[in-house]
């Protein structure tokens, strides 16, 4: 199975802002913490735990699985309220997923649901922290044949596994009063994939051997390596939208990191 999100820190590509009152700009100090809180397989003997689940025969390279990183999930970001892409100062890191994609036979993962917990505290102007807020992702996972003609066609044999993030960039949103006078204002949160190359609109093929519509958006995990996928945090005064005729770093997370470069084994 390929791994989930690789390395890197790389903003989405290709969004554009929509616009919205404008916010105070706030300097956030934030923790982000992932969990799986449902997931879903074809077969039995899965292991699940509330950060990594596991699956499948191994066939030599050991069995495959899907780890969530939260060691590197904290930081300092300010509130972008500019439009088009936000520099690299914007973006802070988030979690990590690693997709350890081994051939396997048996059980296999199909779906999962991802829950982050966001811990904001205002720093600058100094406020009481905010309560955490809870979002939510859902996956679909494919497990690829080990033979034949892949899906994607820029793989190798045996085939990328395929996963595809439902949804869409998330734009989380809450409202903050800044003290500013301004009363409530709507803020908004985005934890996303910041491996521009990985993140994409799959292709029609793609799409249809992962059983879900054209237009999918998601990524493929390379067999017998340790996929990183590395997510960021920005926190925004407008909403985001991505344009689908580009490739994207994203996942509604630089809730993943931007500007550092994780060097990983892989």
């Amino acid at each position: 199975m390929k791994i989930l999100l690789k390395k890197a820190v790389s903003l989405f590509l290709c969004y554009s802002i929509m616009s919205a009152a404008q916010a105070s700009v706030i300097t956030w100090d934030y923790t982000t913490t992932g969990e799986f809180t449902a997931s879903s397989f074809t077969g039995s003997g899965a292991t699940v735990t509330s950060t990594m689940l596991t699956w499948g025969n191994s066939t030599g390279s050991g069995r495959s699985s899907l780890l969530i990183d939260n060691s590197n999930a904290s930081g300092s970001v300010d509130t972008f309220t500019g439009s088009g892409l936000p520099p690299a100062s914007f973006i802070g890191n988030s979690i990590d997923l690693i997709h350890f994609n081994n051939p396997v036979t048996g059980s296999s993962l199909s779906g999962a649901r991802l829950m982050t917990t966001v811990s904001l505290d205002p720093s600058l102007p100094d406020q009481p922290a905010l309560s955490d807020q809870q979002f939510n992702f859902d996956i679909v996972f494919a497990e690829t044949p080990n033979s034949g003609v892949c899906a994607d066609i820029s793989s190798p044999v045996p085939c990328n596994d395929i996963f595809v993030l439902e949804g869409g960039l998330p734009n989380f949103n809450f409202n903050y009063d800044a003290g500013d006078g301004d009363g409530l204002m709507t803020y908004f949160v985005n934890v996303f994939i910041t491996d521009s190359n990985s993140l994409s609109i799959l292709d029609d093929a793609i799409c249809a051997a992962a059983g879900v519509s054209n237009g999918c958006f998601g990524l493929t995990t390379v067999e017998r390596q340790s996929n990183l996928i590395p997510f960021g945090f920005t926190i925004s005064a407008q909403p985001l939208t991505v344009n689908e005729s580009s490739s994207m770093a994203l996942i509604g997370l630089s809730l993943l990191l931007l500007g550092i470069i994780y060097k990983r084994n892989t």
